[in-house]
């Protein structure tokens, strides 16, 4: 991987759903906030239905939140950079956005309103039109129940008014390319869809054996055209609790094991047979390497989220002046935290494993 010394800066990253992601910048822009394609979350497939029929015990997910539903989401991102003898930076980004679900005959609409944005570079907040632009942003997505818990065609209302808002904050100059298709708001759109469909309506109506480990492939984008291919391991465990202080034991944790090791590789390309072709077209970045993991706590009954907690180390190469080659460590930690109407007031949040 070969980048300018100036391509080091970060930038910020917007996806409505998953909020924002710190990544890098051209020059021209190093100290702006531009927009890109983010990571979205890996879809696993469980049990096809018709076995799951005849199969006892399993676990059924199901997007089916009750009507009226109101909650709070807040998402706190901190990414550190390791640079070796060329230094460190730490960027964080923080979120707090409030959703109300509406049912309509088996359908749903989804109101989310951004009420703060945050973010800040070595302990230093950071000012920015992007930020100011978003705050009160109300965007609509209407949920279809064919299949139930995905966004419908065009189904995402408030993306023009998004998509102006942005360019009203651009720095002077025409921005790339990359930024100029980026903000069209049909692609912002199609990324949006994508989002909320691996973190909702890839998991309606699938099934999963308690404990069972199933594999899929994933990908870390460094750079488009430029990303890490690694092995996932997911797997279901039941009987967990939603939120802290609560008895009830009906929520269940998906964890996601991540890593580059050839063999969690291997076992995850020869499950993920639709990715496996474009997995040997494209390879992975030499010496890249990523461990880490994610949990989630959901109501499989309603897919409610009450926790999520990501943490990945990504090691990678990067060239820089006069073709020398540094060792990049990245650190990145993202989590999601939920207050639903129902919950008793006061009652701490339980999500993810505490390390």
């Amino acid at each position: 991987m070969r980048l300018a010394p100036e391509r080091m800066k970060p930038r910020l990253t917007w996806t409505l759903q998953a909020v924002c992601l710190l990544l890098f910048t051209p020059a021209a822009w190093a100290d702006e906030f531009s927009f890109d394609e983010s990571e979205s979350l890996p879809i696993v497939r469980g049990e096809n239905e018709s076995s799951a029929r005849d199969a006892g015990g399993l676990i059924e997910i199901r997007y089916n939140p009750p009507d009226g539903l109101q909650f709070e989401e807040r998402v706190n991102r901190v990414v550190g950079s390791d640079y070796g003898e060329r230094g460190m930076r730490i960027d964080t980004f923080s979120a707090v956005n409030h959703q109300k679900v509406r049912k309509m005959d088996g359908a749903y609409e989804v109101l989310m309103t951004i009420q703060r944005l945050g973010a800040s570079l070595n302990g230093k907040p950071l000012q920015n039109p992007f930020l100011e632009a978003m705050k009160g942003v109300k965007l609509v997505y209407r949920i279809g129940d064919a299949p139930g818990g995905h966004v419908m065609a065009h189904g995402i209302s408030g993306i023009d008014k998004v998509a102006e808002n942005l360019r009203a904050g651009l720095p002077k100059g025409k921005p790339p390319p990359v930024e100029e298709e980026a903000l069209q708001s049909e692609i912002m759109e199609k990324r949006e869809m994508t989002d909320w469909n691996a973190r909702y309506g890839s998991w309606h109506n699938q099934y999963f054996v308690p404990g069972k480990v199933y594999y899929q492939i994933g990908t870390y984008t460094l750079e488009p055209g430029l990303f890490i291919r690694y092995g996932i391991a997911a797997k279901v465990v039941p009987g967990v609790s939603c939120h802290g202080g609560d008895s009830e034991q009906s929520c269940i944790r998906i964890r996601y094991d991540l890593g580059t090791e050839p063999e969690l590789v291997e076992k995850a390309r020869k499950a993920s047979i639709r990715h496996a072709m474009e997995f040997l077209k494209h390879g992975d970045v030499v010496g890249g390497q990523i461990e880490g993991y994610m949990e989630r706590t959901i109501d499989p009954r309603t897919l409610m989220i009450y926790g999520e907690l990501h943490k990945k180390t990504i090691l990678f190469p990067l060239s820089v002046d006069e073709g020398e080659v540094i060792r990049v460590r990245r650190i990145e930690r993202v989590e999601y935290t939920y207050r639903y109407d129902h919950m008793p007031s006061g009652l701490s949040q339980v999500a993810s494993s505490p390390n």
